[in-house]
């Protein structure tokens, strides 16, 4: 992965366990400001707010995300090398860093 579309779309495509996202919710996984392939649309903020908050949805898919990657790394030796890597990409467009 070298661009924040290509590690986007590595997180976007995770399995989400049977836990339905809407098309919002969806969407908004690949909103970034730092990103130069993404289009903004502050239509989709106001439509994922009116379904859910912030900090639901956040919680709502860091919790996709953690289960992902504990299935990932339990079926492939090289998950947690990409999924740093994807991160790394990630981290790039960011002035805040995460863990």
């Amino acid at each position: 992965m070298n661009t924040q579309s290509e590690a986007k779309r590595f997180f976007a495509t995770k399995r989400t366990e049977g836990v339905a996202l809407s098309e919002a919710e969806r969407r908004m996984l690949y909103w970034s400001e730092s990103d130069p392939e993404f289009k903004a649309d502050p239509k989709l903020v106001e439509q994922l707010a009116s379904e859910l908050s912030d900090e639901d949805y956040e919680a709502k898919i860091a919790t996709l995300l953690q289960n992902s990657f504990a299935a990932d790394n339990a079926t492939d030796s090289r998950a947690r090398e990409v999924w740093q890597q994807a991160t790394s990409v990630l981290k790039q467009g960011t002035t805040t860093s995460w863990s």
